[in-house]
């Protein structure tokens, strides 16, 4: 499936007509999540800027700053995530984890909970937003 500019729309009945083609089925949630715009996939028309140049760029980084995060958990010998893209705020992140529990508290959903229940140390990298356009690494624990 070649990337070219189109809208979002177009994007996605491509690609989900791609993946049926090859017999894949898949049902997702077409409620993008992390933006404040959150137009379903299927009906975006309003995105469609794409320029291989910064596509690249960003694809570059992303890469550089995984081998720079996997090196940075490589010595640690307990539980840890591998490195992980999480696609709403586009930020890479790998968190260690203590094995002791991490004090109850309301999560917005399940998953969130689950993640927590132990005490973790978290870095990562994030691109930047509006508030803070410049990109950054983070930390916490």
């Amino acid at each position: 499936m070649p990337l070219v500019a189109g809208s979002m729309a177009d994007f996605f009945h491509v690609f989900m007509d791609t993946l049926e083609s090859l017999g894949i089925r898949v049902k997702i949630n077409t409620h993008p999540v992390e933006v404040d715009n959150q137009i379903p996939f299927e009906q975006d028309r309003i995105h469609a800027d794409y320029d291989p140049l910064y596509v690249n760029r960003c694809w570059r980084i992303l890469i550089g700053v995984t081998r720079l995060l996997e090196r940075y958990r490589t010595p640690f010998v307990g539980k840890s995530s591998p490195i992980q893209f999480w696609w709403g705020s586009f930020d890479l992140a790998t968190t260690r984890f203590s094995g002791r529990p991490a004090p109850l508290r309301e999560w917005p959903a399940r998953w969130m909970a689950l993640g927590a229940e132990q005490e973790q140390a978290l870095a990562g990298f994030w691109p930047g937003n509006e508030k803070l356009p410049e990109p950054a690494f983070v930390a916490y624990t």
